[in-house]
């Protein structure tokens, strides 16, 4: 149980975190302006680690959302996401 308080409260929190600053959304694309007002409705995280002996592996955390979906968001990224 605690696992799950520590998850819900690490979710809430980049999710407040992302929310508050709507511009890395926009990250390589400055003429485009986050609507006023918006809400943050989905997000997926990836993150990189490396083990003390150089090994490494993707881990990916993402808010409360069907499978499908976040699925969705990594193939955008994935496959339409311009290099800026």
């Amino acid at each position: 149980m605690t696992d799950d308080v520590d998850r819900d409260t690490a979710l809430r929190r980049i999710h407040a975190a992302i929310q508050a600053e709507d511009s890395i959304a926009l990250e390589g694309e400055p003429e485009q302006d986050a609507p006023g007002g918006g809400v943050l409705v989905g997000w997926v995280l990836v993150a990189e680690w490396m083990g003390t002996d150089g090994e490494r592996w993707l881990s990916r955390l993402a808010m409360d959302l069907p499978s499908w979906q976040v699925r969705g968001y990594l193939n955008e990224a994935l496959h339409h996401w311009e290099d800026s």
